[in-house]
């Protein structure tokens, strides 16, 4: 794959955007909304129709730890639909990065392409990928995806969540947690009823590692589209609306795992509202 990693600065702080690859899906599925005129302005399907969404994960070190946000996709969950997926060991191990040497995984929620590579097969039984690592998950998104009823409906969850608990390397996460005196986990509610985000401080400049907050520039500019997979929409639009002012007002970096990769940008006023402006790499 062409894209491996990007990197950007925060303060003192080196962020790196680590690819775990693509997926193609219906562009209708990402912006549902809009209508035909509006969504040709913003969305350019391939020659086969379809719209290549980029799956991205977020690393840094900290106080001295070395820290890795979502998982991706992985390699071992098999669904309908062309993908180019499941880089994210071999592009950390090109920056020097081997599972053993991550301290804390945060999910952001529990959708397969954020929690893919939490675990590995060997022998039939799932195995943490990051055996030394802390995964942390909101307390509300763990006990709901972990559900008899819930597994049942997706039986990935079987192997990317419930070996957590069963290892101990689970923490539970609040509204606000402290990861280190730089990263903290704040509740995003709206893509999944306990979705998070991960704010990062260094000096007095802050970054916002979205997860699925937005899948596209145009949520920015529109943040009543919300896409299919959406589960509570209202709840999303209020969620966005909040931290598109504050990171318009502060000029907060924002990192998404689903924009183009590397999927880092700014929110700056435009016309009464807001648009999304990539911010380059360092």
């Amino acid at each position: 794959m062409a894209n491996v990693s990007a990197s950007f600065y925060v303060g003192s702080l080196q962020l790196r955007v680590v690819a775990d690859g693509t997926m193609w899906m219906d562009p209708r599925r990402v912006l549902p909304d809009p209508p035909q005129e509006e969504f040709a302005r913003w969305m350019t399907p391939d020659a086969s129709g379809e719209y290549a969404m980029s799956v991205q994960s977020l690393l840094l070190e900290s106080h001295g730890r070395t820290i890795l946000i979502d998982t991706g996709y992985g390699t071992r969950i098999h669904r309908p639909g062309r993908r180019d997926i499941g880089h994210l060991l071999e592009n950390l191990r090109s920056l020097g990065v081997q599972p053993h040497m991550i301290d804390v995984v945060i999910n952001t929620h529990a959708h397969v392409d954020h929690v893919g590579w939490n675990t590995y097969d060997q022998g039939g039984a799932a195995q943490l990928t990051f055996p030394r690592a802390t995964y942390y998950m909101l307390d509300e998104e763990y006990e709901h995806y972990t559900r008899p009823e819930q597994i049942a409906e997706n039986p990935t969850l079987e192997y990317t969540l419930v070996p957590l608990r069963d290892s101990g390397r689970l923490a539970l996460a609040q509204d606000g947690t402290q990861i280190t005196p730089e990263v903290r986990i704040f509740r995003s509610p709206g893509h999944t009823a306990g979705h998070i985000c991960a704010a990062i401080t260094s000096g007095a400049e802050t970054a916002v590692f979205l997860g699925d907050l937005t899948h596209h520039p145009a949520e920015i500019t529109h943040p009543e589209w919300t896409a299919a997979f959406d589960a509570l929409p209202q709840t999303l639009v209020e969620t966005r609306q909040k931290l598109i002012r504050e990171a318009a007002e502060r000029d907060l970096l924002l990192i998404t795992a689903h924009h183009v990769f590397p999927g880092a940008g700014r929110v700056v006023a435009a016309a009464g509202g807001y648009q999304w402006r990539d911010a380059p790499a360092s």
